[in-house]
């Protein structure tokens, strides 16, 4: 699998790069490597990042995990025992895996995380968001990191009955961004366009009136186009009106060969 690559500092504003490929940072021994393109922090949320050793050898990996804000800034969000950090870093044994818990706050924070470590590919991660609402049981699903930006995304929606669907995108360049959304027989519905930048992200109700309203009280599928040259990474999240949500893993779509 390719690599992302961070083409600007991390400490002002990052922004992430359409290129791809294993790639050492030019001031700091280090490689850019997965992305989670969403945790949620604050409020009725918290997100436990798992941080595993990827490496085929009996090495340990140090690692050090970003946040990343909407517009790819990086991001404070209170760490549990360490308080608000904009990263956390730390060593993963051969085969093992290190927990962090991101909780607390009035108000919630969403973002990206971003993973560094000492060699290409030597971590993996895996998000658990978790909503806890008084008088109900708590609700969690898992994202995985990926190590890849996309060009063409397709994923089942329902917004009828007791469910909505959400989104959040990770934008890889300065771009315009289609959303289009069929029927379930695969007839277009609606499409709106975008306008994205480098390291911006966006966390949306498909229904929502900027963005694809002629969901509301249907299903299908929709589809998330970056447009030609750009990419992006995203997860989608299906709810139920007693607040339970699971991952929607979409599917990466092209051309038959």
């Amino acid at each position: 699998m390719h690599r992302l690559i961070l083409i600007a500092c991390l400490f002002a504003a990052v922004g992430l790069g359409a290129d791809r490929g294993p790639q050492e940072r030019d001031l700091a021994n280090v490689f850019i490597g997965d992305i989670l393109p969403q945790i949620a922090v604050g409020g009725a949320w918290s997100t436990e990042i798992q941080v595993m050793n990827a490496r085929f050898d009996d090495v340990a990996e140090s690692f050090t995990i970003r946040f990343l804000d909407e517009n790819g800034n990086a991001m404070a969000l209170p760490v549990v025992g360490q308080g608000m950090q904009t990263s956390v870093s730390g060593v993963v044994q051969p085969r093992g895996v290190a927990f962090f818990e991101l909780a607390g706050g009035a108000s919630t924070l969403v973002g990206a995380a971003l993973a560094e470590s000492g060699t290409s590919g030597g971590v993996v991660m895996n998000a658990v968001l978790t909503k806890k609402v008084d008088g109900r049981p708590d609700f969690q699903a898992s994202v995985p990191s990926t190590d890849r930006f996309g060009t063409n995304f397709q994923f089942p929606f329902r917004n009828d009955g007791p469910y909505t669907t959400t989104v959040a995108f990770l934008s890889n360049a300065d771009q315009t961004l289609t959303a289009i959304a069929r029927d379930a027989a695969g007839i277009e519905l609606c499409r709106v366009e975008q306008q994205m930048t480098a390291g911006q992200h966006v966390s949306f109700l498909v229904s929502d009136l900027a963005w694809l309203p002629c969901t509301a009280d249907a299903q299908g599928v929709i589809e998330i186009v970056p447009a030609e040259g750009g990419s992006g990474t995203m997860i989608a999240f299906l709810f139920n009106d007693q607040g339970a949500f699971t991952t929607q893993i979409p599917f990466e779509i092209g051309p038959d060969e």
